[in-house]
């Protein structure tokens, strides 16, 4: 069976544990979206252009048979996932020294909440702890 090897950035590795989901997009097939499995991480690093990494090999859940050697693939490790959460945008975030808030609208008034933040998408959005509701308006810059 097929196996992608995909090295990984020193400071991403410890979010990535055997057995994460991943969402393979190979370049051949670009409106197909491939589930895999992070199937071992190597314990020694490997050097390149003066920065550490570390190789991941990843399998395919399922049996891909137009699959070849040398294909090229773009993979979303999946390292969390959340359920029912309020999420906005990245860049909606106002960042005050090591707080973050926000500005809502509400009854054509804009108001600053502060926030907790939570996990950030890969998508460009962010999870919201406290700070707003999920019927607020929140105001893009």
């Amino acid at each position: 069976p097929f196996q992608i090897k995909a090295d990984i950035y020193e400071e991403d590795i410890a979010l990535i544990k055997i057995g994460n989901p991943v969402e393979i997009t190979l370049i051949a097939f670009p409106n197909q979206i491939i589930i895999g499995t992070v199937a071992s991480i190597d314990p020694v690093e490997k050097i390149i252009d003066n920065v550490v990494y570390y190789e991941v090999s990843i399998d395919f859940d399922n049996d891909i048979s137009a699959l070849k050697s040398g294909m090229t693939a773009d993979i979303s490790i999946i390292t969390s996932t959340k359920n029912d959460i309020i999420a906005i945008p990245l860049s909606a975030l106002i960042k005050n020294n090591d707080t973050y808030s926000v500005k809502i609208l509400n009854n054509d008034k804009v108001t600053k909440h502060d926030i907790v933040a939570g996990v950030k998408g890969d998508d460009g959005m962010i999870e919201i702890i406290s700070g707003i509701t999920e019927n607020e308006k929140i105001i893009l810059p």
